[in-house]
């Protein structure tokens, strides 16, 4: 038996692995990345070794450092838990090099049944059922045609090279192959500079099954019962049920079976899973094998009375199985709680955990490793710092570029980022004025690909955008503008703007400044145009008003007496580009136009009084110190952006200008559609200028409160920060 295991992981898994240590009194050596070092697994072990900064790259995933602290301490084996290395077959490989024993699947093991097709040709030599399809490349449509009718409609159609959705075609008829034969190869050909496709049978109303296996060193192994994973979000488990309600014993015996073939063909030594899915007819088809211990081992024990880790240690150190199947005595169901912030699209919220109350009694189980005090760090999210991190710096030609720019969507979730420090600087580096609050953690993860990528090219963008869903176009052309040799792509951004999808266009014209900064006049006044046709907030683009221009204001006004002419409305946000550059026949004609009046009715013509009415006219009688009802319709790092009730035009209410006391002075206090009050600051109207402060009102109102009140106490209970101390002040100069 083992006098020493390294756990090559931490958090929960690592607790875990620590816990079955100590009952079978081996020592145990932890090891921490520095973001870890007040990790309650680090304090539990016997030993505990830092192996790096917080970067799981450069700790939980760097090879080399985990040998030498196995190394320096004297480890004879190391657990891997999951994720991190724990399906790495070169790990492994290097374990047994170092005479460290690998708690896990040996590297064969791993390769075998880590790639999927090497892993399916695996099961149809074992017998394992597979879902019904081509064997290799469909050679024709021909071919295509004979194989759909063989497996049995519905079929899909999938691209040989292909990766997050892309040349994958469901098809149900007969009648549908063709079209969707051809336009999946082209897709394929065009994201992946390859056509060649295979066929898979489509499974109906699938649901996700695993079973889970032990193998020994002698070939021997065993199965331990089913798992019901089918509830699952962004492709990653939420609850897991043991035993699955969709369960019948002929089946349970079935897929049991073929479990326990496919881990005896390959010889498969530790804890595994295979997992299957079955479809609403109960046949079932192997999905793929996990050649380690997973999240959901707790329910599996608590059905069985089993220590699936002591299995797993007990099977690495040599000792054999009995073989004997175990069948579930109990229910269970395991529920993951992942530190999320539920009102944000459950996006992940690390941060300190204030205060835990864990439930108990007969029957529960809690496996965690976090406590009251305990700071979850934003460092390890296991759908992001994993996949990506190696990625970014890792891709090498246009092939792996494109699948990992399509795969985001798979990996990562769509959620807002909770970026650090640190991420932030580096963001605004790139420009001063980008706002990390107008992307989602996907979008960033994307356009970090994207500027990452050394060989990126003008084609090669042009390839991405015409297999690109719309999401990804999306990112595409926000992220343009911070590319190298950014002016290059200006063809690609102008054609973008003929779009008739409002996302990929506001995507281009609305908050962002690559119009601004590469677009000719003509491009310019091309975007603005098609801005008001699609009838967009032409005050979200970017130095709208910097970038007038007489010819603009020309076409606008032909068009506005198009819209006179039909009666139809005109929007106010014309004058905006017209005032300045009209002569003085066309403002009388214009003039004309709006004061037209009918006389028997003695009304003006519908529409257009709106024209004659500047905006800004909203503030003509408006004073300094004035109190203006304001609607929040957006904040970020620099303030708020609102809109004053009954007027058109929105203001920027700086950071600085929020609140006297600095700590309330936080954009993030207010949501947009929210209603405040604001004073008037600053009003110009020959510059056209006026700012509005939420911190000037607040001083108005201090003062205003001195002076009403005479004790210091009555003004305790108002809301304004500095006004105590400003009565204390009024009553020492009365008593003066």
């Amino acid at each position: 038996m083992f006098k020493k295991i390294l756990i090559a992981n931490r958090g929960e898994i690592a607790l875990r692995v620590i816990r079955t240590c100590k009952e079978m009194g081996i020592q145990t050596v932890a090891v921490y990345s520095t973001a870890d070092a007040e990790s309650i697994h680090v304090k539990f072990a016997d030993e505990a070794v830092c192996i790096g900064p917080a970067p799981s790259s450069e700790s939980y995933l760097r090879i080399s450092n985990i040998i030498a602290a196995a190394e320096i301490t004297n480890a004879d084996a190391i657990h891997p838990g999951y994720g991190f290395l724990s399906e790495n077959a070169k790990f492994s490989r290097i374990c047994e090099e170092h005479n460290i024993k690998f708690i896990g699947a040996s590297p064969n093991m791993i390769n075998k049944m880590g790639d999927k097709a090497t892993a399916k040709a695996t099961m149809i030599e074992a017998g394992v059922p597979c879902v019904p399809g081509s064997e290799g490349i469909i050679e024709s449509f021909d071919h295509c045609k004979k194989l759909a009718k063989k497996v049995g409609y519905p079929v899909m159609l999938k691209a040989s090279a292909g990766g997050g959705g892309k040349g994958m075609r469901a098809v149900w008829k007969e009648d549908q192959l063709e079209d969707a034969w051809n336009s999946a190869r082209v897709e394929s050909k065009a994201a992946f500079a390859n056509d060649d496709m295979y066929m898979e049978k489509l499974i109906e109303e699938p649901r996700h099954i695993e079973i889970q296996i032990v193998g020994d060193s002698k070939g021997k192994a065993c199965h331990l019962s089913e798992r019901d994973c089918s509830i699952q979000r962004r492709h990653q488990k939420l609850t897991e049920e043991v035993p699955s309600p969709f369960m019948t014993e002929k089946l349970r015996e079935k897929m049991g079976e073929a479990a326990v073939k496919a881990a005896e063909y390959i010889k498969y030594e530790g804890v595994g899973t295979v997992e299957f899915l079955v479809d609403k007819n109960r046949r079932f088809y192997f999905m793929e094998m996990n050649t380690r211990i997973q999240v959901e081992h707790p329910i599996t024990e608590q059905v069985i009375d089993y220590d699936l880790i002591r299995e797993q240690i007990m099977v690495a150190a040599g000792v054999k199985i009995s073989g004997k199947n175990y069948m579930p005595q109990l229910h269970s169901i395991e529920c993951r709680i992942n530190a999320e912030d539920p009102h944000h699209d459950f996006r992940p919220s690390p941060g300190k955990i204030t205060n835990l109350h864990l439930p108990g009694g007969h029957g529960i189980r809690i496996d965690t490793h976090v406590y009251s005090g305990y700071t979850i760090p934003p460092n390890y999210d296991s759908m992001i710092a994993n996949w990506f991190n190696q990625k970014l710096h890792t891709i090498k030609s246009d092939q792996e570029f494109f699948i990992s720019f399509a795969l985001v969507n798979k990996k990562i979730p769509r959620d807002h980022p909770q970026p650090t420090l640190e991420q932030v600087k580096n963001f605004h580096l790139i420009n001063s004025e980008f706002i990390i609050e107008n992307w989602t953690l996907d979008q960033l993860c994307r356009l970090s690909l994207l500027m990452n990528y050394p060989m990126l090219k003008l084609q090669n963008l042009s390839k991405l955008i015409s297999v690109a869903d719309t999401q990804e176009q999306i990112t595409i052309y926000k992220s343009i503008f911070y590319l190298e040799n950014a002016s290059q792509y200006t063809p690609l951004v102008v054609d973008g703007i003929r779009t008739n999808i409002i996302d990929i266009f506001d995507a281009i014209a609305l908050k962002n400044l690559y119009p601004t900064k590469y677009f000719s006049e003509d491009q310019w006044n091309q975007m603005v145009l098609k801005a008001i046709f699609m009838e967009r907030p032409i005050y979200q683009i970017k130095d709208i008003d910097l970038r007038k221009n007489e010819k603009l204001a020309n076409i606008l006004f032909d068009y506005a007496r198009e819209r006179w002419a039909a009666s139809r409305h005109v929007t106010p946000e014309l004058w905006r580009m017209m005032r300045g550059y009209l002569t003085k026949d066309q403002y009388l004609e214009m003039k004309k136009q709006v004061l037209e009046i009918k006389k028997e009715e003695q009304k003006v013509r519908v529409g257009l009084k709106q024209l004659e009415k500047d905006p800004f006219d909203f503030f003509k009688g408006k004073k300094i110190n004035d109190i203006i009802t304001v609607q929040v319709v957006s904040s970020d790092s620099k303030g708020l952006m609102v809109k004053p009730e009954g007027c058109d035009l929105e203001f920027l209410i700086k950071k600085s200008q929020i609140a006297v006391s600095a700590a309330d002075a936080r954009p993030s206090r207010f949501v947009g559609g929210e209603r405040i009050d604001s004073a008037v600051a600053e009003i110009n109207f020959d510059k056209r200028k006026v700012n509005l402060s939420i911190k000037l009102l607040e001083e108005l109102q201090n003062k205003e409160a001195v002076d009403k009140f005479s004790s210091p106490l009555s003004g305790k209970n108002l809301p304004f920060s500095s006004l105590s101390e400003k009565l204390d002040d009024k009553k020492k100069k009365e008593t003066e």
